[in-house]
């Protein structure tokens, strides 16, 4: 393991081990500086051309609420610049990519409101950097982190243009400027930017859907030929959300339309889209297809349901649900989120989290505090069937919930560096620039190399969905884990589906992908489509479960049991 002593240009020196890695990109590694948490060191990979002096001074001038910044160069002791420290952002933020999808706005609280205030940021973030003379060229989704309180970070603007340093040129296809010849410039970033704004108050891209003539997104960039174009050769996507504005609608026609270049705004603007009502639907036979509504005019927040139990989480409550008998789902009883904050399901077993508390029930009149383990208050947890992972700064916690004797549960404590997982968009962990993903082998929880630029990933078992970044391009592929190594498909998904997944063998089973009123079967065997079912209460962004009462699909504000005939 190698240990480095790198000095600054102010004079301090720090001490960086291997083991202390916590990301890695494409030009180099986000390392931890011992005795500064608040602060990381950017180490470049050999034969990346690294920041000049005159490109750190002049970075310098950005605003350091909005732009994370070089803070101290760090040279190698042969006097060349090896890397940079920089401001850690904290755990709490995640990718803008992440409000983008509906199911994220709903669980972590993202409101319109706080959209709107997370976009004036980046129009303000893009206005500061021009005015100071500085072009961000890669204004993606991913170099853009947020957090639940609004607050925006822009990162890697050590790649920033500016009169001392050229962009490389280097972007995402999903913001590149192609009407323009996809050039690096300020209208570039003008572009950028109302592709993100428009991304996030409609959850789609400007120039997605299904054009029948333009199947690349570059073509319909050139031939503005935006998604909210009147025209029936581009099929629109349900989840395409109108903006109800005129006024912001007009500004993103001047730009997708008329090929115009500026700065957007947001002025006058106090709400973005009208609220859809959503039909009720009670029990209904469609084709080979019976649909029953488990619960609806509900406010949900998240749905989760294994083989045996369910759990739909409200504003207000928890509800509980037995789903152990074909073609109906039974409640159980309801909880209210005034006494308990969490609740986890298991095969056999249901936990509920009070604070730091977690607690074990046994009947509605009988819940036992669970005695041998509490939840540090900075800590996440990722549940892999029944098994609880509670990860800390410095631990990680496996709960075995099946497990539990009187006021004990069986657990087991493994020293990690918390630091080095992501979490909000799907657990993963890098490791000495290896990319690890989680999965439960039935016994215990297991990592397995994955080694892709990850971004997103969904999970059911052994099977998946992951999004990485591969030559410029997004990537959305299924995955899946046989013994101790993963396989992908070779097939381009149009997002990341929240699927449901049943399976038929140890390995192997089939996959239920939502679609715009159908669901899509696909075999895990081989990741080939091999059925479509119709059903028009589906979109692309319902939320599919698997148990043993059926498919459970969550959409709006109802959840549905689907069955075939």
């Amino acid at each position: 393991m190698a240990i480095i002593t790198y000095t600054s240009n102010k004079g301090n020196k720090y001490t960086i081990k291997d083991a202390d890695e916590i990301h890695r990109g494409g030009e180099g590694r986000i390392m931890l500086l011992t005795g500064k948490p608040d602060f990381v060191a950017k180490l470049y990979h050999s034969g990346i051309n690294t920041i000049s002096e005159q490109q750190y001074n002049f970075l310098t001038k950005l605003d350091r609420t909005l732009f994370v910044v070089p803070e101290e160069l760090l040279s190698d002791g042969k006097g060349k610049i090896a890397g940079f420290t920089m401001k850690y952002v904290g755990k709490d933020y995640f990718p803008l990519s992440s409000i983008f999808s509906k199911n994220f706005c709903t669980r972590n609280n993202i409101s319109e409101a706080l959209k709107i205030q997370i976009s004036q940021k980046l129009i303000t973030s893009v206005e500061y950097a021009h005015r100071s003379n500085i072009i961000i060229g890669d204004l993606n989704q991913y170099n853009v982190l947020v957090n639940n309180k609004g607050d925006v970070k822009l990162i890697d603007t050590d790649s920033y243009e500016s009169p001392q340093h050229k962009h490389s040129g280097m972007l995402l296809d999903d913001i590149r400027d192609y009407l323009y010849g996809g050039k690096v410039c300020k209208n570039s970033d003008f572009f950028a930017l109302s592709v993100l704004l428009f991304y996030n108050f409609t959850h789609t891209h400007p120039f997605k859907g299904i054009h029948k003539t333009y199947k690349k997104m570059s073509d319909r960039m050139i031939q503005k030929l935006p998604i909210f174009l009147k025209t029936p050769d581009i099929k629109v996507p349900k989840i395409y959300k109108e903006i109800s504005d005129k006024k912001l609608m007009f500004r993103f026609e001047e730009l997708y339309l008329q090929g115009k270049r500026f700065l957007m705004s947001l002025s006058g603007v106090a709400q973005i889209s009208g609220i859809k009502k959503a039909v009720p639907i009670t029990k209904i036979t469609k084709k080979d297809l019976i649909i029953t509504t488990i619960v609806e005019n509900l406010n949900i927040i998240d749905i989760k349901f294994t083989l045996e139990k369910g759990l739909i989480e409200t504003s207000e409550n928890f509800i509980i649900f037995d789903t152990q008998n074909k073609g109906y789902v039974s409640k159980l009883f309801t909880v209210s989120k005034k006494d308990y904050d969490k609740i986890y399901i298991s095969s056999n077993n249901i936990l509920f989290q009070k604070n730091t508390d977690l607690f074990y029930y046994v009947s509605e009149t009988q819940i036992v505090k669970l005695t041998n383990i509490t939840v540090p208050e900075t800590s996440f947890i990722s549940v892999f069937e029944d098994i609880l992972l509670i990860i800390d700064d410095n631990v990680m916690f496996s709960v075995y919930m099946n497990d539990i004797k009187n006021n004990f549960i069986r657990n087991k404590r493994t020293e990690v560096l918390g630091k080095s997982f992501t979490h909000f968009t799907g657990l993963t962990q890098n490791t000495g620039g290896i990319r690890r993903i989680f999965y439960n082998s039935g016994k215990d929880i297991t990592n397995i190399k994955l080694d892709k630029s990850i971004k997103e990933i969904r999970q059911s078992e052994n099977v998946g969905i992951v999004q990485y970044l591969e030559n410029n391009s997004i990537k959305n592929r299924y995955f899946k884990i046989s013994g101790m190594k993963s396989q992908i498909s070779d097939t381009d998904l149009e997002r990341v589906y929240d699927f449901a997944y049943m399976p038929s063998t140890k390995e192997d089973g089939f996959i239920f992908e939502p679609a715009d009123d159908s669901i899509k079967i696909v075999r895990t065997q081989d990741f080939k489509l091999i059925s479509t079912m119709e059903c028009e209460l589906i979109t692309e962004l319902s939320k599919l479960q698997y148990c043993k009462s059926g498919i459970v699909a969550w959409e709006g504000n109802s959840v549905y049991l689907l069955n075939k005939v």
